[in-house]
């Protein structure tokens, strides 16, 4: 069966809608996705086979595709790579169940897929990825456009230059502005990776049903390690982010997996778990500005003494940021409980994490790791808090505790509270129909 079915919306000549194909083998999976994309503004095409698929690529301009894995003759990594060679600008999503590892792999390392969904998905997730990649479509496609005009100008610049200087002038000035616009595309798409990172962390970290913010905790003392070892610019902003994104290979992984502390689960379950480093390298490879971010989170499960996974590097060979992110990880999961199943006080994690000290971990960065816990308890200020509510804020007052609302933060930990921050605190309770209770501190005299 092969169907089209009309833009979910109302559309105009000036704003036509994305079309969109869905390739499944399995007609419940097909309508699912119809009725997920009704309310949606996209023309959807939907096809029961790869080659159904090829054959509505070539009939009809399509913007992005959402291919199953496992389908009769032509499989989804079949299909994409095919895709990928023919339609290149086409988005790919790949849709695939926890037991197709390898040739999701496969998919990503020949079909260039922009991220895949592990089944059965979670609608509101599909949507936003869906949004965001077309999004990253349209500034490529405004990018290349950009970048045409640019040529253009330069070949005209060339014909008038040796007898219409006015016109040169003219023409420079033209050229100087289409330039402005392309590194204003080019700042907006790497913009685009940048914003979506706290997203992915906030998703993770919701698919994990984990501690709130921890992801957060865990960059703010990397970034804090890597800026005592001297460490600025492209590189720390990579450990930050790789800190934000070190769990995102965990999101095919069962809520059981996700539940149970690593020292209560089976070895095979063990096993699986400590295959998130490589996975999650899959997802990010494709995407450039993640490139050195996947590389770091790849390793951040190595041990010094070179008996960590999964290339069994040692000492020096395992990137500086993926020591300290081993490191900040073990660390907060201690103190969060996610490790023993029990929270531990600061001195006794740090007496664990003593204990893998030259094994798992960096001496250097242990002892680095010490001081800057021990720099933080002397400086803060903060000894008693009070519970205000929403309405009672005040400019001036710091937050002792992270603003969280319905599992997302709003406002970490510190934070100064401005006119404009209380505005938009006290908009999102009344929005949201909660009643938040803000934990304010008092700074000792």
């Amino acid at each position: 069966m092969i169907e089209a079915t009309a833009p979910m919306t109302g559309t105009t000549a000036a704003s036509a809608p994305a079309a969109i194909l869905c390739v499944d083998d399995e007609p419940n999976i097909l309508h699912a996705l119809r009725r997920l994309f009704r309310s949606e503004r996209y023309t959807l095409h939907l096809a029961e086979s790869g080659q159904q698929g090829l054959e509505l690529l070539g009939q009809h301009p399509i913007d992005l595709v959402i291919s199953d894995m496992r389908m009769p003759g032509m499989d989804g990594a079949q299909f994409l790579a095919q895709v990928s060679t023919q339609w290149p600008a086409v988005v790919r999503f790949l849709l695939t169940g926890a037991s197709d590892l390898d040739k999701t792999i496969d998919a990503i390392n020949e079909g260039h897929i922009y991220r895949y969904i592990s089944k059965p998905w979670e609608d509101n997730e599909l949507k936003l990825s869906i949004r965001q990649a077309l999004e990253q479509k349209r500034l490529r496609e405004e990018k290349d456009r950009l970048e045409a005009l640019t040529k253009k100008q330069n070949e005209l610049l060339k014909t008038l230059n040796a007898t219409l200087e006015q016109k040169v002038r003219d023409r420079t000035a033209a050229l100087s502005r289409s330039n402005e616009d392309l590194e204003t595309a080019y700042r907006k798409i790497k913009k685009h990776y940048k914003d979506l990172i706290p997203v992915f962390a906030q998703l993770i970290e919701m698919n994990e049903s984990a501690i709130s913010n921890q992801a957060a905790i865990i960059a703010d003392i990397a970034r804090a390690m890597a800026e005592k070892l001297g460490i600025t610019g492209d590189e720390l902003e990579d450990i930050y982010n790789a800190a934000l994104l070190h769990n995102i290979g965990k999101i095919g992984l069962s809520e059981t997996l996700l539940k149970t502390p690593y020292t209560k689960l089976s070895p095979n379950q063990q096993r699986e778990v400590r295959q998130h480093a490589q996975l999650a390298q899959g997802i990010l490879m494709s995407l450039e500005p993640l490139e050195n971010v996947s590389r770091i989170i790849r390793s951040h499960t190595e041990s010094f003494n070179g008996r960590g996974y999964p290339d069994g590097l040692k000492g020096a060979d395992i990137p500086v940021g993926s020591r300290i992110i081993a490191i900040a990880r073990y660390y907060v999961g201690l103190r969060n409980g996610l490790v023993f199943g029990r929270k531990l006080a600061l001195n006794e994690a740090l007496e664990h994490i003593n204990q893998y000290n030259g094994a798992r971990y960096d001496p250097a960065l242990v002892k680095l790791l010490l001081e800057i816990l021990a720099q933080r308890e002397a400086q803060d200020k903060y000894t008693t808090e009070l519970k205000y509510r929403v309405e009672d804020l005040a400019e001036g007052m710091v937050l002792s505790r992270d603003l969280v609302v319905k599992g997302v933060m709003l406002l970490k930990n510190r934070t100064v509270l401005t006119p404009t921050l209380i505005r938009k605190v006290q908009t999102i309770a009344e929005d949201q129909g909660v009643s938040l209770e803000i934990y304010i501190g008092n700074q000792e005299n």
